[in-house]
């Protein structure tokens, strides 16, 4: 490529299969690799991710409005999505 590609639907799929051209995993995106994957079995098999040895992901509440952070290297609960996504702008 001949221009970083940032953030962009679908960039989450070289942490799943070999995407030609991809930039290779740092060792701290191949750690969050290996928990993305726990995650998306442990859903498959029991319909909530959270498994032993994974960092918990609670569920989203509408009061709590905690959302899982897919960063690098360690998942963790945060809030303040809609803030720091400038979300309010949709309802005005």
């Amino acid at each position: 490529m001949s221009f970083p590609l940032g953030a962009y639907h679908g960039s989450e799929l070289q942490f799943l299969f070999a995407v030609p051209g991809a930039t290779p995993l740092a060792p701290d995106q191949q750690r969050l690799l290996a928990t993305m994957t726990s995650y998306w079995t442990q859903f498959a098999k029991t319909g909530s991710p959270n498994s032993r040895g994974t960092p918990v992901w609670p569920a989203y509440t509408a009061e709590s409005k905690r959302f899982q952070s897919l960063m690098p290297p360690t998942p963790a609960p945060t809030t303040g999505f809609a803030a720091e996504h400038h979300c309010a702008i949709w309802d005005s």
